[in-house]
């Protein structure tokens, strides 16, 4: 089963800007391997730095959401969530959102548990503060209201209360 660890996915960002939407058929494979080990409950902890980030890569390529993996995941490997996923997230959040503003990993994020989205919630927080939210043109302004709406919603519905108090001064 530890073939998902020898070839993991790349994420959108490490690719050419052609080939970000591709999926290869080996990265589908690697996916039912990690789903495969997971269903060990004790996996994630038995798991390296550099598994749970080869690990954390294949959580993209699933259909809608989040992989119910995850949270051991999050939980034994916080940091390499971070690294991994965490930096995708700050990435795509600094492309331009397009006509609808959708993000896998922002309806992942809004999908899964309290404990995996609160991970993210700094870098989302740290996003508004830095404008993120107005850069784009006229052209998204729909997306860029559809991610604003999005990011609001995780940090009110996983954020401590200090973090939802500096949004709502905002």
């Amino acid at each position: 089963v530890k073939v998902w660890r020898a070839r993991p996915p790349t994420f959108p960002r490490e690719r050419p800007e052609g080939e970000r939407n591709l999926v290869y058929k080996h990265w589908r494979f690697g996916l039912a391997a990690v789903y495969a080990e997971a269903e060990d409950t004790d996996w994630a902890g038995k798991l390296n730095d550099a598994d749970a980030k080869a690990a954390a890569r294949y959580v993209l390529e699933g259909n809608g959401g989040f992989p119910a993996w995850i949270e051991p995941l999050a939980n034994a490997h916080p940091v390499a969530i971070d690294q991994t996923l965490g930096n995708e997230l700050s990435w795509e959040m600094d492309q331009p959102p397009g006509l609808h503003g959708f993000s896998s990993l922002l309806y992942g994020i809004e999908q899964t548990s309290e404990e995996v989205a609160r991970l993210f919630v700094p870098r989302l927080t740290d996003w508004l503060d830095a404008g993120g939210d107005l850069r784009g043109g006229e052209d998204d302004a729909i997306g860029m209201v559809e991610r604003i709406r999005r990011v609001a919603s995780i940090i009110l519905k996983h954020g401590d209360d200090d973090t939802i108090q500096r949004l709502q001064q905002t």
